[in-house]
């Protein structure tokens, strides 16, 4: 034993700590402590005098905190270079990835840039668990993947991850595959199911799926043997090669300092789980994996770092004889500092106070945050102390141990940010230009448009969106769901209506199948032939598709009685494809159905399975020009939407005559109808929609991509609805928050 050893950096001494000591003392060595020997906690520690600079600042949530606080740092350190600051955070492991996202946008800008190797200049002192880094968690799922279908998040993490080294085309290819399952709402893919997608695969893809083909005939091979038992050193050999196979940080990866040291702590997870062999003996795959898996969830990690001046702590560190020019208390709520206690349910709680055990009671922890408060106050001449009025949805105030105090108010909000998009917005940073939005079709562009009557539809929602849905052929990812899509019920509905009139065909036939009881039959035909076309990757349930069947047979039943009071009426056409030729474009449309009445009147109709309203034809900018687009095909004496919606079945639209359609008035008759267009006349109203669409389909030819969103009620926007957002970037001509702006941008 050493003759002298010193303890620094306790603030108080455990029942295990003092039999320690006791039995180094009685060795013969000498126990001291630095700065001075703990004494027991006591509510009462009497609390230092507030050094001059002391200051409490109000923030309204804990994002414009943070903000806040890197900005404060920013200007800080730029003043007064060499200055250390120290931040002590009581919830740090909670708040600690909105710290480390906004010092680092703030004093690091550079440092989002993924080809920039830009060194973080500030510590956080609260390490992760190995699991939780990028790296390894990309390696523990390879490894976790089984013969078994798993979560398409996680598959396409594994497909699309940066450290499975291949050529950007092959990246391009792989995200093509990855939208192809989610396109078809697949929730689970496994490897056999990546396999055949492969085989099946045409074009440019197929070149560069041939190696990865490989890869994943490998993987999968590699779990046919996974039950069998062999000793950990073996699987650890096994599922190096199995990574090395894939590509994983291959020779090809740039990895950073912190991913590299990440990786090195994996090499010691695998080199002590190989070294179990006596202990554990043979295990199968599974075990091996969950292992590991635990075993990388127990290592906390902490990447070294460079000697900075910025150190982000929590309360236990910020005790250990820190001293520095500014201490900021961060997050000091009445929540969190004192904290709540949590008493260990396994020890009876009076059991736990009588021996003072942390975090027993709410006395303990009153008087350990006063011991810590009467700490950081002898640690730094200027003090900063600020907390946020809003937690979670919840209003908090200032923790009661600073309140007392006799702090100054420090009300200054910091607008300039050195983040990027902050940089963006300066106006001092802005060149005003001319916007140059017209990029007219080129000559051979035509032939290659796709759409069909959503190109008039984006138009009118947004030219910028038509331009790079139709034109780009720019898409967002498809986010799969449980079950059927919204989209897939409205395809069945849709389909089981036009079986439904291809059997009835006229409202006579109709009325004979409900006099004689026999439309229930017609209705579950229909339904059944819906159901028998769908699309479905997922594996249901029979009861689910039971389930499925049940409410197309009840709505349609419902709308069947809308139908039922009609007028006579013969089903003309149901769901025929037409071409419309409009402004040298050439639409693509296919009418839901065209009814023709006895007196040789027709109406058109388009079934809408949500809630709709007529008056969104009525604009320069119609938000619903579909039925207004097919007015250019014929003349129709009606038009109107069919809602086939429970519990809400009926039309709404408009007819030249009264006794068109149930509920829908004639043009005449409607006067709020009227007072929208602006006439009387039902072929003026018609030759208006044509002029809408005519100008629609201009603006689109002549490459009209302005980022012009078209407002909707309730302060909504065709920008709540549009994938497009990150290519437009609509965003840069936001106004700030408050807080600097919506970390979702960042």
């Amino acid at each position: 034993m050493p003759s002298e050893i010193i303890l620094a950096g306790f603030d108080e001494i455990t029942p295990r700590n003092a039999s320690l000591i006791r039995a180094i003392e009685g060795s013969g060595s000498r126990v001291a402590f630095c700065p001075a020997k703990p004494q027991p906690l006591d509510s009462t520690v009497v609390l230092p005098d507030m050094p001059e600079g002391f200051t409490v600042r109000r923030y309204i949530d804990m994002t414009e905190e943070v903000v806040q606080a890197a900005r404060w740092c920013r200007e800080t350190i730029g003043t007064h270079p060499g200055t250390t600051v120290g931040f002590i955070v009581p919830e740090l492991e909670r708040c600690r990835e909105v710290i480390k996202r906004e010092f680092s946008s703030e004093l690091a800008p550079a440092s989002l840039l993924p080809w920039q190797e830009t060194s973080l200049p500030f510590n956080i002192s609260l390490g992760t668990p190995l699991s939780g880094e990028p790296l390894v968690k990309l390696a523990l799922d390879i490894l976790s993947v089984d013969g078994k279908r798993q979560d398409i998040d996680k598959m396409s993490a594994i497909l699309l991850s940066s450290y499975l080294f291949s050529g950007e085309s092959e990246y391009h290819a792989l995200a093509r595959l990855d939208a192809w399952f989610r396109e078809r709402n697949a929730l689970h893919i496994g490897l056999t199911d990546i396999l055949q997608r492969l085989e099946k695969s045409t074009g440019d893809d197929v070149s560069h799926f041939t190696a990865f083909a490989k890869k994943v005939g490998a993987w999968r091979d590699h779990l046919k043997d996974a039950r069998k038992k062999i000793v950990p050193s073996r699987w650890a050999k096994e599922f190096n090669d199995l990574l090395s196979s894939l590509g994983w940080a291959a020779a090809g990866v740039t990895l950073d300092s912190g991913e590299y040291q990440a990786l090195k702590a994996w090499h010691e997870i695998l080199s002590g789980f190989a070294g179990l062999d006596d202990i554990s003996g043979p295990m199968d795959r599974s075990d091996a994996v969950n292992r590991i898996i635990r075993m990388a969830q127990d290592m906390t990690h902490q990447p070294e770092a460079p000697e900075c001046t910025i150190q982000i702590l929590g309360t236990l560190e910020a005790t250990a004889g820190h001293y520095f020019d500014h201490i900021w208390l961060l997050g000091c709520h009445d929540d969190a500092f004192p904290p709540q206690p949590s008493p260990n349910p396994f020890i009876p709680l009076f059991v736990q106070r009588e021996h003072n055990v942390p975090h027993s009671s709410p006395e303990r922890e009153h008087a350990f945050a006063r011991v810590v408060l009467k700490r950081m106050l002898q640690c730094a001449p200027q003090i900063e102390v600020s907390w946020p009025e809003v937690i979670d949805e919840k209003e908090t105030r200032l923790s009661p141990l600073i309140r007392n105090l006799q702090g100054r108010d420090g009300d200054s909000f910091i607008e300039d940010g050195s983040r990027m998009k902050d940089t963006v917005h300066s106006r001092y940073e802005l060149e005003e230009m001319p916007a140059d939005w017209r990029l007219p079709l080129a000559a051979g562009e035509k032939e290659a448009i796709r759409g069909g009557t959503s190109i008039i539809r984006n138009q009118s929602a947004c030219p910028f969106r038509a331009f790079a849905t139709h034109r780009l052929n720019a898409s967002g990812i498809n986010v799969p769901e449980p079950g059927f899509t919204a989209a897939q019920r409205g395809v069945h509905t849709h389909r089981a209506l036009r079986n439904l009139w291809e059997e009835t065909k006229d409202s006579t036939r109709l009325r004979a199948l409900i006099d004689s009881g026999g439309i229930d039959q017609s209705i579950e035909r229909a339904v059944k032939d819906a159901l028998r076309g769908a699309i479905l990757f997922q594996q249901l349930s029979r009861r689910y598709i039971d389930l499925e069947r049940e409410r197309l047979i009840n709505l349609l039943g419902e709308w069947i009685g809308i139908e039922a009071g009609r007028p006579p009426f013969t089903v003309k056409d149901t769901e025929q494809p037409q071409e419309i030729s409009v402004g040298g474009l050439t639409i693509r449309a296919k009418f839901d159905r065209i009814d023709q009445l006895e007196d040789g009147r027709q109406v058109l109709l388009d079934y809408k399975t949500g809630e709709c309203n007529r008056y969104d034809w009525l604009s320069e900018r119609p938000k619903e020009p579909q039925l207004p687009l097919y007015t250019l095909a014929g003349r129709y004496d009606a038009i109107a939407f069919a809602q086939v919606k429970v519990g809400d079945c009926r039309f709404k639209g408009i007819a030249k005559d009264g006794d068109t359609l149930p509920g829908i008035k004639s043009l005449m008759d409607d006067r709020r109808w009227i007072e929208r267009v602006g006439t009387e006349e039902w072929d003026e109203m018609v030759a208006q929609w044509r002029d809408v669409i005519k100008n629609l389909v201009n603006g689109f030819m002549s490459g009209d991509a302005s980022v012009d969103p078209l407002p909707y009620s309730g302060g909504k926007s065709a920008c709540d609805y549009c994938d497009q957002r990150p290519l437009c970037r609509v965003f840069e001509g936001e106004p700030l928050r408050r807080d600097g702006g919506d970390e979702k941008d960042e």
